[in-house]
């Protein structure tokens, strides 16, 4: 059966995580849900829901120079060690009680001839059963020789909105560091809904990144689903861009993981192939609670 997917974002230049934070307790309060940009987002916080423990976020800053700069990665909350750089996945926190949280995180890529600082900030409220906040990013990329700004990017403001509901709602994140968030039916015969980002290469050149919401998986009762289909979009100039999917995917009380593998493949108006991308094997894990 195919299934649609939302798509945000597309092929950009610059693409990246900040590494990979370690795995929280499992006694968290998992919340999972969405960003007005149409990504998935996930929250851990300690099982009260009153103080963050880590996040899994992605954002793409538009930039002056036309392109655009996405970056997917998970954080934890820390507090500043004084004589010490934070970590690239350190989200320092400037509030963290309540219920209610403030972190930066504050890292940089190597571009070679030129250099990534990248900050952004999260900010939240925790309640029982739901979560949300705002988001921002922004990406100065400077000439390594020169000290010349090449460029600067920003999000702007993007708000987001989380769910908590054990055994029902699961967020993690894919091999990929790409956040994942899944939610079934009460029965939980179906995944209702599937939000996943993922990238790959492209030949001849470039990269490509897609964040998606895909829907209506029906489980098994082991609690496994997935899916092979496809997607095509017709193209400016008579030719076509197709997408082919495989997803798998295994539902526990506390956890879920799959597998997903996404190719593109894009023709001219005649029917030669101008160009591909793929995303390899990727696997995901999200937790639940």
């Amino acid at each position: 059966m195919r299934r649609t997917g939302v798509f945000a974002g597309g092929a950009a230049a610059l693409a990246m995580s900040l590494g990979t934070a370690p795995a929280a307790s499992a006694a968290d309060a998992v919340f999972g849900g969405s960003t007005s940009a149409s990504e998935a987002i996930v929250f851990k916080a300690d099982k009260t829901a009153k103080k963050l423990r880590s996040a899994v976020i992605a954002w793409t800053a538009k930039c002056g120079d036309g392109q655009s700069f996405p970056v997917a990665t998970e954080v934890t909350a820390s507090s500043a060690s004084p004589g010490f750089s934070p970590a690239p996945t350190d989200l320092l926190m400037s509030r963290n009680r309540g219920g209610r949280f403030a972190g930066k995180q504050e890292g940089g890529r190597d571009l070679g001839d030129a250099f990534a600082a990248i900050t952004v900030n999260v900010a939240g409220r925790l309640k029982p059963k739901s979560a949300s906040g705002t988001l921002s990013a922004e990406v100065t990329v400077v000439e390594k020789g020169s000290g010349n700004t090449q460029t600067t990017c920003r999000t702007g403001r993007v708000t987001w909105k989380a769910t908590r509901a054990p055994g029902r709602v699961y967020g993690g994140k894919t091999s990929q560091e790409e956040p994942v968030v899944a939610k079934v039916d009460a029965k939980r015969r179906r995944v209702t809904d599937l939000l996943v980002s993922w990238h790959g290469p492209c030949n001849p050149e470039g990269f490509a990144r897609f964040s998606e919401s895909l829907s209506n998986f029906p489980a098994s009762s082991s609690g496994r689903f997935g899916d092979t289909w496809d997607e095509t979009f017709k193209l400016d100039g008579g030719g076509s861009r197709r997408f082919d999917y495989s997803l798998t995917g295994s539902l526990g009380r506390r956890a879920a993981r799959g597998t997903l593998h996404v190719t593109v493949a894009e023709t001219d108006a005649g029917g030669a192939t101008t160009g591909s991308c793929d995303t390899g094997g990727v696997t995901w894990k999200a937790a639940t609670g």
